[in-house]
């Protein structure tokens, strides 16, 4: 049975360095280093997005990897969670870091499908931005949070995930687009940097308000619930576009 699978990583740097989304390309280039060369290589070559990873800060440092698919997790998740890989540097910060410790959770297909299946209807739904997103369209970058991009990039990627399932139908995404609005928010602009360049992103909360049919309703908050494994957006590899949902319960 295919799972979305996440990997958090508790991290002790061996100094105390301020790390933190800034730094979320460099863990990239750590995670493609301790995985198999040829898996990597495939990632690359066929502009795959099977995973998502990001950095944050809490109630300590964490370094959350999650994967949508069943080649990812044995690509990735399950190299990370060897007990040879405990520690790590990043170079370009000359950086030794301690992983202490490492948990998994993880969810079926079948059971997201629950979601969509369940009698129970949220009707608002807040979703949390734990890190840069952005968005791009027509060739440029969009910085603030859009309905239809955020559904868009969610239905997108479930197709990608999934073999067996295509997601991607404009008119139901016209209609999510349509019957869905923004009932609260709190964001704010942040810049992303990746090499030379620093992406226009935006990060903080904003609560969905849905108003079309209970089985829309539903649908889409499968779709954020799939998303908090693939992220929102793009460069979501690097560390953009986590996200984690609430239920509001209005």
């Amino acid at each position: 049975m295919s799972m979305l699978v996440e990997l958090s990583m508790a991290l002790k740097p061996q100094r105390d360095d301020k790390i933190g989304y800034l730094q979320s390309s460099l863990f990239q280039g750590v995670l493609m280093e301790s995985i198999n060369k040829d898996y990597a290589e495939t990632i690359h070559q066929n502009g795959l997005h099977p995973y998502s990873q990001c950095i944050y800060n809490r109630d300590g440092l964490v370094w959350s990897v999650r994967t949508v698919n069943d080649d990812a997790y044995h690509g990735i998740i399950e190299p990370l969670l060897s007990p040879s890989f405990r520690t790590f540097e990043l170079k370009q910060r000359e950086l030794a870091v301690e992983i202490v410790n490492k948990t998994v959770k993880s969810i079926s297909y079948e059971d997201l499908m629950k979601t969509f299946n369940s009698d129970d209807v949220d009707r608002y739904v807040k979703v949390l931005f734990d890190s840069p997103t952005a968005f791009k369209s027509d060739s440029n970058y969009v910085f603030m949070p859009d309905i239809k991009l955020i559904f868009g990039s969610l239905m997108r990627k479930y197709s990608s995930a999934s073999s067996s399932t295509d997601m991607s139908d404009d008119d139901t995404l016209e209609y999510i687009a349509t019957h869905t609005s923004f009932s609260d928010y709190k964001i704010r602009s942040v810049r992303f940097p990746l090499e030379n360049t620093r992406i226009p992103a935006f990060m903080g909360e904003v609560t969905l308000h849905f108003r079309g049919t209970d089985t829309m309703a539903r649908y889409a908050k499968m779709l954020l619930e799939f998303g908090e494994y693939s992220g929102i957006g793009i460069k979501c590899g690097m560390g953009m576009g986590s996200i984690k949902i609430e239920r509001e319960g209005r």
